[in-house]
């Protein structure tokens, strides 16, 4: 192996972090100060390589992995119609499905995480091919590119069905020159939402910290480690880099609670990166979750709330690559209101920056609205309503909400878009120290925006519920 990767010295984590409930004092410790010690390591080490012991690369050809990795459909030149493409889901979902169980270190935990980290195998040989990103050998970007692209382009046929067969936005990113027409067969389309809800589930899809925090959240149910509270772990001392944040909000090795930690952990992200955090769609289901009562493990359903939102129960919306441009220039979080997340009633706060500023917030219209697009999702993932499904004064989710403006979108019919934030049951009545109370209504874009509007210094915004 030093041979291959061409160093003198190799630190093996032999899963070094004790586990159990019954540790004594001594490895208690250990274990509170091990996380952190692997993370300096990481950092500092020239190269990082994950071992794969179930292939010897120069005699297999039909492992599942292997076949992940050779998918033709990351590569450049690779213009398949969308129909074909579709074709495929299943083949990759299968391969996804045997790959993790012979080789669960790396498909079902933070290794996929890493996206640089070199690949050998079982004899310490690299995986050679000039297919490869980097021209030579396999990294985890080469497990990863194939299901990114994947996805992308499965979101893509979504949204141009969406959009019955016209993709009007040419700055939409990764615009795709392949037909793709509406979907004529409504089982067709939910399956469709399904394999863009497991692709990214996957923890394989565009989950680089480049696409945004929420692509490597998405992914966290299905990364498995001993303890629970390692899964957060890994992801804020390691994909996501917050251990220093504000003076070290969040501990490598606290011992509190999961649902504390899950709180410090969205805090803390949403303090970093603001509204990339709220790229979020609108979410129409109950969370499902199983829970062990007297042995018995059951599925449980419950209503959301904010912290699901690092759980990766919500899915993110840029996965559509709708182009938005901040009014302001090209910086897109540029002069937009602060977020920051109440650990003590599960809300969130916008406020509207400087002392003096406040956010103009406008009345929906159904009699301005010329087109909209506002994002939900179901039990069966990301979906899309447009007056392609309703007019907007007939949906009574929609019926007496409020925008709070964002981004500019594309032109339609010479009227400018606009990303918002939609505000379910927002009335402007002052609720605490001068702020106004709202339900979180997921993102939607809005062409043609009403002209009523209020002005609020801060608004609250609670998930939905039946108190709401």
């Amino acid at each position: 192996m030093r041979r291959n990767i061409a160093t003198r010295y190799v630190w093996c984590d032999w899963a070094c972090v004790p586990q159990g409930p019954d540790l004594g004092c001594e490895l208690e410790t250990v274990r509170r100060e091990e996380i952190r010690k692997q993370v300096h390591i990481y950092k500092n080490a020239r190269t990082s390589v994950v071992w794969i012991h179930s292939i010897s690369w120069a005699e297999e050809s039909s492992s599942a992995l292997k076949q992940l990795l050779l998918l033709e459909i990351s590569r450049a030149a690779y213009e398949e119609d969308l129909e074909v493409i579709k074709t495929q889901v299943a083949t990759v979902e299968a391969w996804l499905r045997e790959a993790k169980p012979s080789e669960r270190w790396l498909m079902s935990s933070c290794w996929t995480l890493p996206r640089d980290a070199s690949l050998i195998d079982r004899d310490g040989e690299k995986l050679r091919d000039e297919r490869f990103c980097n021209g030579s050998h396999a990294s985890v970007r080469d497990i990863a590119t194939p299901i990114s692209s994947l996805t992308d382009k499965l979101a893509m046929a979504y949204f141009i069905h969406a959009e019955r067969g016209h993709d009007l936005d040419t700055k939409r990113l990764g615009r795709t020159r392949s037909k793709s027409f509406p979907m004529q067969d409504p089982e067709a389309v939910t399956s469709l939402r399904q394999s863009i809800k497991t692709l990214v589930a996957s923890g394989l899809a565009g989950s680089e910290l480049e696409e945004g925090p929420l692509y490597i959240l998405a992914g966290r149910k299905t990364r498995g480690y001993a303890c629970n509270e390692d899964s957060w772990w890994s992801l804020i001392t390691g994909a996501l880099g917050l251990e220093n944040v504000q003076g070290g909000k969040v501990q490598v090795g606290n011992e509190e609670a999961v649902e504390v930690i899950k709180r410090q952990f969205l805090a803390v992200l949403i303090e970093k990166f603001q509204w990339e955090m709220l790229l979020l769609p609108f979410p129409e289901c109950r969370i499902q979750e199983r829970r062990c009562e007297d042995g018995e493990e059951e599925l449980l359903e419950r209503d959301w709330k904010w912290t699901d939102v690092v759980d990766g129960a919500l899915l993110p919306i840029s996965l559509f690559k709708v182009a938005v441009e901040s009014p302001l220039g090209k910086l897109q979080y540029c002069g937009l209101p602060v977020l920051s997340f109440s650990y003590d009633n599960d809300a969130l706060h916008i406020t509207a920056g400087p002392a003096g500023q406040k956010m103009d917030l406008i009345r929906s219209s159904s009699e301005d609205i010329t087109y909209f697009r506002h994002y939900r999702q179901d039990n069966d993932g990301l979906r899309i309503v447009s007056p392609q499904d309703v007019a907007f004064g007939d949906d009574p989710l929609l019926v007496g909400t409020w925008f709070l403006p964002l981004w500019d979108v594309d032109n339609k019919g010479g009227v400018c878009g606009k990303r918002c934030l939609l505000l379910i049951l927002f009335n402007g009545e002052i609720v605490e120290e001068g702020a106004t109370r709202a339900v979180f209504g997921g993102m939607i874009d809005v062409w043609g925006l009403g002209v009523e509007s209020t002005l609020a210094r801060e608004l609250v915004v609670y998930p939905w519920g039946p108190e709401n």
